[in-house]
C-alpha cells in the first residue's frame, strides 16, 4: 500500500518548505548538511551549542534535542528537500477530489502517526479543519491506494 497526499495553500508547504528547498537547491553548504544528516549531526549541533550557551541554556536545548529532534526528524528533511520536484503543490486539491470522485473511491479518514519529534506539535493542525489549521496546511487530501497486480 502507498499513501499519497495533495497539500496546497498553507503557509507550511507555501512558505516554510519551498524557502527551504530553495535554499537546498541554491546553498551548497545547507545542502551538503541536509545531505549528510545522521546520527553525528547531533553531537555536533551539541558541541556548537556547549561552547558558545550558558549551562542552563545548553541544559535546555539539550533537553529539547534529546527529546523532540530524532533520527526521523532528519529522515524527514532530506524526504522533503532531496526529491527533484515536489508535484503535491502544482496539483490542485479540487482537481484530485474530482478525479477520485469519478473513480468512485471511497473516503476514509486520514491516517495519523504518532509522531515523537517536533512534528507531534504540528500534527493536530495537520489533519483538522479549524481556520488555525487552514492557515498552516489548508486542505489535505489523504488517499490510501493499493497495487493491483
Amino acid at each position: 500500500m502507498d499513501l499519497c497526499w495533495v497539500r496546497g495553500g498553507g503557509i507550511v508547504d507555501k512558505f516554510l518548505i519551498s524557502a527551504f528547498r530553495k535554499a537546498y537547491a541554491d546553498n551548497y553548504l545547507f545542502k551538503k548538511l541536509i545531505d549528510n544528516l545522521d546520527k553525528s549531526t547531533f553531537k555536533i549541533f551539541l558541541n556548537i551549542f556547549k561552547k558558545n550557551l550558558s549551562k542552563k541554556d545548553f541544559y535546555i536545548i539539550k533537553s529539547f534535542i534529546k527529546k523532540y529532534i530524532t533520527i526521523e526528524t532528519f529522515t524527514f528533511f532530506q524526504n522533503v528537500l532531496q526529491v527533484p520536484k515536489q508535484i503535491g503543490s502544482r496539483i490542485s486539491f479540487k482537481f484530485v477530489k474530482d478525479t477520485l470522485k469519478r473513480c468512485k473511491i471511497k473516503k476514509t479518514p486520514p491516517l495519523k502517526f504518532e509522531r515523537t519529534d517536533y512534528r507531534k506539535f504540528l500534527q493536530p493542525f495537520y489533519s483538522s479543519n479549524d481556520k488555525i489549521s487552514k492557515i498552516f496546511y489548508n486542505q489535505h487530501l489523504h488517499v490510501l491506494c493499493k497495487k493491483i497486480k
